[in-house]
């Protein structure tokens, strides 16, 4: 462990400084502070994710397999079980070199639908959410997953690729290339790749995955390969803008990491947003270009949940009962507009937040 802990510790000062430079020169979004809003928060997550999450996914690949194993007849012993994950198929019999581009190419495609899934599916997506919760991208943000995130997506890879004879060995040769690959896709660089912006993902293509603009929203679900979400309908990357806000709409996540953790076992609110990431369940979301709603909105309810679509009220009431019972609304709300004149003539109490009707508190 203590090993292991130096290592982190030196790729860690290695990135720093690598991405620290790359960043200053060759700035993606402009004046965005190295020391940033979370960057403890994903120190936190730098250390945790190699430590707790990615062991967790690998048992969890190894259980399943010999689940596999044992549904195929194989003998329950290592020795068995290893000759069963290194069989003899058409597919290992194949060149390596072929076996490769394979598994690379398969990697992406299954990636690019288990990704889809976790934005699509309202249960996933509250996992995922920890990943786009940064409202600042950069290369230190990529490393923000969640344990259960994590496995979801290497069970989704790795056994159906096992399962069909490619190497193991192989396979785990892939993930620390692919680590570093995905931390460099988030930095905060313009780069496209130019002639090859098509064909292999770049930071900018990966930026747009993770703005808030509403032209971006749910597009370049492939971690490789752009021509994956051409292919499938899904690949936003104009020439001539950058993707400037980043986030996520609906529910805020905690900036903490044990708050985090614990972000997607918590019981829904009724006015949370679900289905596909800033769209809510009607598909609807807020205008090209605007402030994302977990950056507060222009209103500073940074706590508040809201509806995304033209449902979402236009007051908030009171921050406590008694401004409530002033009729008063909270200074910060005030950009918002006045209340309806049905609510200002009712009881004062009757301004407050009701569960289930959507009103957001400030």
């Amino acid at each position: 462990m203590t090993e292991k802990l130096i290592g982190l510790l030196v790729g860690l000062v290695a990135l720093f400084v690598l991405f620290g430079l790359v960043e200053r020169f060759w700035p993606g979004v402009r004046g965005q502070r190295r020391w940033r809003r979370g960057v403890k928060t994903d120190l936190g997550w730098f250390f945790f994710d190699p430590i707790i999450s990615k062991p967790l996914a690998f048992v969890g690949v190894v259980l399943l397999v010999v689940a596999f194993a044992a549904a195929a007849g194989v003998p329950l012993n290592k020795e068995s079980i290893r000759q069963f994950m290194n069989r003899d198929t058409v597919i290992s019999a194949q060149p390596v070199w072929l076996q490769a581009v394979e598994m690379l190419v398969l990697l992406d495609v299954i990636s690019y639908w288990s990704h889809r899934a976790f934005h699509r599916l309202g249960l996933l997506w509250r996992y995922h959410a920890v990943h786009h919760s940064s409202t600042q991208v950069d290369w230190l943000s990529s490393v923000r997953v969640h344990p259960l995130n994590e496995m979801g997506q290497r069970l989704a890879q790795a056994l159906p690729l096992i399962l069909l004879g490619y190497s193991p060995t192989m396979l785990a040769a892939y993930v620390p290339l692919l680590t570093l690959y995905a931390i460099g896709l988030h930095a905060n660089v313009p780069w496209s790749f130019g002639p090859l912006r098509y064909v292999i993902s770049s930071p900018v293509c990966h930026r747009w995955h993770h703005t808030t603009e509403q032209e971006g929203l749910d597009r370049n679900f492939a971690g490789m390969f752009p021509w994956v979400d051409a292919l499938f309908g899904t690949l936003y990357m104009p020439r001539d803008r950058q993707p400037a806000l980043f986030g996520i709409l609906g529910d805020q996540v905690p900036d903490g990491m044990w708050g985090q953790l614990i972000y997607p076992f918590r019981r829904k609110r009724p006015a949370e947003v679900t289905g596909e990431r800033g769209r809510g369940d009607s598909g609807s979301g807020l205008a090209a270009g605007g402030p994302s709603i977990s950056q507060g909105l222009s209103s500073g309810c940074t706590r508040a949940r809201y509806r995304v679509g033209p449902s979402a009220p236009r007051w908030c009431a009171g921050r406590s009962s008694r401004r409530a019972r002033r009729g008063s609304r909270s200074r910060k709300c005030a950009r918002l507009g006045p209340r309806p004149r049905s609510q200002r003539d009712r009881h004062p109490r009757s301004a407050m937040p009701v569960p289930g009707r959507g009103t957001p508190r400030c």
